[in-house]
C-alpha cells in the first residue's frame, strides 16, 4: 500500500511563483484510502447539516430575506466545493499551483 498511487510524469506543478527545483509530493494508496474514508465521513456530516440548515430554514419567518439563512447555505455549499477540490487534487485530476 505504499507504492505511490497514480504515478503519471506529466503532472508536473505550474504557475509564476513555482521554483524550478520544486517537485510534487508523492501520494501513497494508503495516503487515497485514508482520504477516502475522511471524505465519506465529510459527506455524512454534509447530509446532517442539511437537515439542520432546512430545520433553520423553516424556523425563520422570511428565509428569503433572512442573511443568517443565506450564510448558512453559502457556507455549507463552500465548504462542500472546497472540499471536493481538495479530493480531487489527490485523485491528480487537478494539478498543484502556487499562483
Amino acid at each position: 500500500m505504499d507504492k505511490e498511487f497514480k504515478i503519471d510524469p506529466a503532472f508536473k506543478a505550474w504557475g509564476p511563483f513555482i521554483g524550478k527545483h520544486y517537485e510534487n509530493e508523492g501520494i501513497t494508496k494508503s495516503d487515497i484510502v485514508i482520504a477516502s474514508i475522511v471524505w465519506g465521513l465529510t459527506l455524512v456530516c454534509v447530509i446532517l447539516a442539511i437537515f439542520l440548515g432546512i430545520g433553520q430554514t423553516r424556523s425563520s419567518r422570511s428565509p428569503l430575506r433572512s442573511v443568517y439563512v443565506w450564510l448558512i447555505w453559502l457556507e455549507l455549499l463552500v465548504s462542500f466545493l472546497m472540499g471536493i477540490e481538495c479530493y480531487l487534487h489527490l485523485l491528480k485530476y487537478i494539478k498543484p499551483s502556487k499562483s
